[in-house]
């Protein structure tokens, strides 16, 4: 229980809610708005980073497709059967209804499932440097995600008088589901840590390209910000996550299962031996196209100058011509001077 005696003594941080909105007859729910958002920014920074890996555009965008369909469908999968394995028991429908919630972990394991599959079908798609493109743009969708989260406050934390605590009003213009008044909101402190995924591969990113290094950082890193936040989410029975061996989330084994799949990359990467892709620098394809301007230039400036010099003799050639005319008429008269004489 809190004491509301100090809790009018501590600030919260603010409950905020964005409305939905339409276009139309078709709604707008600000989470999906947030998720795509994050899935095209962080397509765009992994694209750009496959370019600079060597990576066919063509094959890795068919790369990403499975990576993303198959990490939304079973996100939501496995939140079911994890999450709310009752709810799936008393209604078994309730496994394809995508839009009714998602998993964090459950979209990881089930883009890698879709990433796998793809690379099992293209053997010739290096799966070390595609892993390592999409890691670099994942955390930076990921914010946008977990604003989302933030935004639908569906990650109910334990009450607190912390003030990182949100305050849960009563009349919340969105169903809680658990108590109002001032508790964790998991989502939003996830969205603060965020940033510092995205330090960490931007940095390993920077320095190195072995294989499997940026998504060995990025899973290494992650649950050592995410297993303990989840000791902060509400229960089940008020509710939150549920608990197995009566303290344990999903996430927490999650989390395990990361840290591990993370090690053994950063292993991966440090045995590498594959030298680094090496694109053809800029400057010789400017030098190249400023050499065919520059000869492009000459031979227009000879043909101008042959041209001017054909011109300038022609006026010549034609005062000469008619200079040599009369002389031609005068010889042609002498003949006749003489028969008469």
């Amino acid at each position: 229980m809190i004491d509301h005696s100090l809790q009018a003594l501590v600030s919260y941080l603010p409950f905020f809610t964005i409305p939905d909105g339409k276009i139309g007859p078709i709604p707008l729910h600000p989470f999906g708005v947030l998720v795509a958002t994050g899935i095209m920014v962080g397509h765009r920074i992994a694209t750009k980073r496959a370019a600079t890996l060597g990576l066919s555009a063509e094959k890795f965008e068919s790369l990403v497709f499975w990576t993303v369909a198959t990490g939304i469908v079973l996100s939501h999968v496995l939140d079911a059967i994890f999450y709310h394995p009752q709810q799936v028991m008393e209604d078994p429908l309730y496994l394809l209804k995508i839009w009714a919630g998602l998993s964090s972990f459950g979209g990881f394991f089930g883009a890698a499932v879709g990433f796998l599959f793809y690379l099992r079908q293209n053997p010739d798609v290096d799966g070390w440097k595609a892993a390592d493109a999409i890691g670099l743009g994942l955390p930076v969708g990921w914010i946008f995600g977990r604003l989302g989260c933030a935004t639908v406050h569906d990650h109910p934390g334990r009450p607190s008088t912390h003030w990182l605590a949100v305050d849960f009003p009563v009349n919340s213009p969105r169903p809680l589901g658990f108590p109002p008044g001032p508790r964790f909101d998991l989502g939003l402190l996830e969205l603060m840590l965020t940033p510092i995924l995205v330090a960490v591969v931007y940095y390993v990113a920077k320095k190195t390209q072995k294989r499997g290094a940026v998504i060995g950082a990025l899973c290494t890193v992650y649950p050592f910000l995410r297993f303990p936040l989840d000791f902060l989410r509400e229960t089940d029975a008020n509710g939150g996550d549920i608990r197995y061996f009566g303290f344990l989330t999903p996430g927490h084994f999650a989390s395990v299962g990361c840290l591990c799949i993370g090690l053994y990359c950063l292993n991966h990467a440090r045995k590498d031996t594959k030298p680094p892709f090496v694109p053809k620098p800029r400057e010789d394809k400017d030098d190249d196209t400023a050499t065919s301007e520059t000869d492009e230039s000459s031979a227009r400036q000879s043909k101008d100058a042959a041209k001017d010099s054909s011109e300038k003799a022609e006026p010549t050639a034609k005062k000469s011509k008619d200079a040599k005319a009369p002389d031609k008429a005068d010889k042609a008269d002498e003949p006749e001077a003489q028969a008469k004489q």
